[in-house]
């Protein structure tokens, strides 16, 4: 693992602390990583979390300050964690989609939002729109940070009746941090094909996203258009905020 500055074009190779737990050498571990700043101490904070998706097996935590260039164990008493969630850090906290509950097979599970305070180093759980706790099977959740605002985007699979696929999305904005009925849905529209992911929104408002078939595509709200962007697949597109931080 490295922490890289692509403004200073320094990097710096941030080493293991220690063995992992025997059980999470399975193929099927997942590995949730999130990267946060804490401003009480100054300090740039990596979180490592790693768990067993079927079945009651405990937590593996850690959590890794730039400050003293160390690993410390971490207590994570955490739900089951979404295999592709992205990460999001806003207000100081780290936001991940989860399920509420232990194993991700159960039937009766829901979505949540599964929050760590970089500061507190606790962590927390918010609440989803209703609308998206109470979604069918098949459905994928993503968050991002729409101006400034925690966001959700929902995609649902469905058939056309010529048999090809196509997604329904839906995007929600929190309208008062950590006040779950101040979700608010923004926009609903289709895209053709399965959404594989969502990169976030640019500066002018246009979602980013992955497309099944390999593409990488942008929604702008205001035309209502899809476009096509020429970027690799290859790699993941993560928001950046400008920094002169030595490493």
């Amino acid at each position: 693992m490295h922490l890289w500055n692509l403004f200073t074009r320094k990097h710096k190779e941030v080493r293991r602390s220690h063995p992992e737990p025997e059980f999470l050498s399975k193929s099927t571990t997942y590995i949730v990583l999130g990267f946060g700043f804490d401003a009480r101490s100054n300090d740039y904070k990596i979180v490592r979390i790693l768990h067993h998706p079927y079945g009651h097996h405990p937590r593996f935590g850690e959590i890794y300050s730039l400050n003293t260039d160390s690993w410390r164990s971490l207590d994570c008493e955490v739900p089951a964690f979404s295999r592709y969630s992205s990460v999001v850090f806003l207000n100081g906290n780290l936001h991940w989609f989860a399920f509420n509950c232990r194993d991700v097979s159960d039937e009766d599970r829901n979505g949540c939002i599964v929050l760590f305070d970089v500061a507190g180093e606790v962590f927390d759980e918010m609440a989803l729109p209703e609308e998206i706790c109470r979604g069918r099977r098949g459905s994928e959740v993503y968050l991002a940070v729409f101006n400034d605002l925690l966001a959700v985007l929902t995609s649902v699979m469905h058939a056309t009746v010529d048999g090809e696929r196509c997604s329904i999305c839906s995007v929600w904005l929190m309208r008062e941090y950590g006040v779950p009925k101040s979700w608010t849905k923004l926009y609903t529209f289709k895209v053709c094909g399965l959404v594989a992911g969502f990169d976030g929104v640019t500066k002018n408002g246009e979602l980013l996203m992955e497309i099944e078939v390999g593409e990488r595509v942008s929604w702008n709200p205001v035309t209502q258009q899809l476009a096509y962007l020429p970027l690799s697949m290859q790699c993941d597109l993560v928001t950046v905020i400008e920094s002169l931080v030595s490493l």
